[in-house]
């Protein structure tokens, strides 16, 4: 992964590890007041994130064959190959093999047949776990592209807000840590005509 990000033009430049936040009246569904985790950052291949807050209302087993009674909701983490899974856990190290660490505490993949093993021996909490359906990605300049049109606002973040504010919250939330103007954003109403 490289950190020579470029020229970017917000006050914090996105990368490995951040949030991106949609502005607030952003037009295109896939991303209306989403919270991205960007997972994957690579100058040649691109950026790979998550949606954190877009619930697809179903649950793990509702897509694989898993013995188990924890209820593990399902997110769409994108557009893109919908028909993919992937996840995201929190520990201070790899439980998996193959799992990348993206920042502090959180993990991206790794053997999914040795989660599922741990997933039906009940030996995981499952608050500490998110998992999605498809995944959002760009290439470099893309992303640049969007974020010289302001369609994104950039931030830090840590394992609790990914992993335990609750969904419907975390767009709101996160604009009001940022401050200043960000908090006044998180108060828009979706149509400003209902205001």
């Amino acid at each position: 992964m490289s950190d020579n990000i470029g020229l970017w033009v917000n006050d914090e430049a996105p990368g490995l590890g951040k949030l991106l936040i949609s502005e607030p009246f952003m037009a295109d569904d896939n991303f209306s007041r989403s919270v991205i985790y960007i997972t994957a950052w690579d100058e040649t291949e691109g950026v790979i994130g998550f949606i954190l807050n877009k619930s697809v209302h179903l649950n793990l087993t509702d897509v694989i064959d898993l013995k188990t009674n924890l209820q593990i909701p399902l997110f769409l983490g994108g557009p893109v190959k919908k028909d993919s899974l992937h996840f995201i856990y929190k520990s201070t190290y790899a439980l998996y093999e193959g799992s990348r660490n993206i920042n502090a505490d959180i993990w991206w993949g790794g053997d999914f047949e040795a989660l599922k093993d741990e997933i039906v021996n009940n030996n995981i909490v499952a608050e500490d776990y998110k998992f999605f359906l498809g995944y959002s990605g760009w290439g470099i300049e893309q992303l640049q592209g969007e974020m010289i049109e302001k369609s994104w606002i950039v931030t830090s973040t840590n394992s609790d807000e990914v992993f335990h504010i609750d969904q419907d919250l975390i767009w709101r939330e996160v604009l009001r840590r940022k401050g200043g103007q960000y908090h006044l954003l998180s108060n828009f109403p979706r149509n400003p005509q209902h205001n």
